[in-house]
């Protein structure tokens, strides 16, 4: 039985990046001229969050959801913006995981929407190279971790 390293899955919100929910709705209110209790509750309260996370909303209905109840639009670049402000890379985790690539295949599990996975490269572009084509979110696979079925296709079999 070999012990080699073939598959390392990781995850993003305060694992490989500090992730600040308060940064990201400040950023988002700024820039659609909203309260940043308003974008709180329609993002977190509202339940659109969560939505997305589950895939019951894909990308283009969950901007339409959040612009619906903030009573404006709230555009795919103005959500990535924000997006990146609240996320930064955590150097200390890079360097293992550049490390790891060059032993194993490296994934990525976000419990986040589609808009996050489908943008990575502008959200944290440190990242892309490592996981390009293999970053996954909860929502493509419509449910969230730990449900069995939250598994990226590539890995099921390691």
């Amino acid at each position: 039985m070999s012990t080699a390293l073939r598959c390392v899955l990781f995850d993003l919100d305060d694992v490989l990046v500090d992730y600040d929910r308060s940064v990201r709705v400040q950023h988002l209110a700024t820039a659609i001229g909203r309260s940043p209790a308003a974008v709180h509750e329609a993002i977190y309260d509202y339940g659109i969050e969560d939505a997305g996370d589950r895939g019951a909303l894909d990308a283009r209905a969950y901007l339409a959801a959040l612009s619906t109840w903030l009573g404006g639009e709230v555009s795919k670049a103005a959500w990535i913006a924000a997006r990146r402000a609240a996320t930064q890379p955590r150097p200390e985790l890079l360097a293992p995981a550049e490390a790891a690539s060059e032993r194993a295949t490296l994934g990525l599990l976000t419990h986040n929407g589609v808009l996050m996975t489908g943008h990575l490269p502008q959200i944290v572009p440190a990242l892309f190279l490592l996981f390009a084509r293999r970053a996954f979110a909860s929502a493509q696979f419509g449910a969230r971790k730990p449900t069995p079925t939250v598994t990226p296709p590539a890995y099921a079999a390691h």
